[in-house]
């Protein structure tokens, strides 16, 4: 990994403003939907790719969560579809 960028607020304006700003950059640039996992707190994650399976360089993770507090993470780098599925376990514990 040679980037991790993470962006959450408590204010549910911003954190609804937030989440829609990544919405429209995932929609306008060319991502790729790779998995949507419903975590057992109750919260929409979405992974968004850029690059092949087998050699993803961008990642973003987007997290609608229940109580507004929304999360957009962006991960630079190489990694791999296992390499994300490694990062996913835990949601749907």
């Amino acid at each position: 990994m040679s980037s991790i960028l993470i962006l959450t607020s408590e204010d549910k304006k911003i954190a609804t403003q937030m989440l829609s700003m990544a919405n429209d950059r995932v929609k306008g640039n060319n991502y790729e939907l790779l998995m949507h996992v419903k975590s057992g707190d109750n919260e929409n994650v979405k992974f968004f790719m850029k690059g092949k399976p087998e050699s993803i360089r961008e990642l973003i993770m987007i997290v609608a969560a229940s109580d507004g507090e929304n999360v957009v993470m962006q991960f630079l780098g190489n990694f791999t579809i296992e390499d994300i599925q490694k990062m996913t376990e835990g949601f749907n514990k």
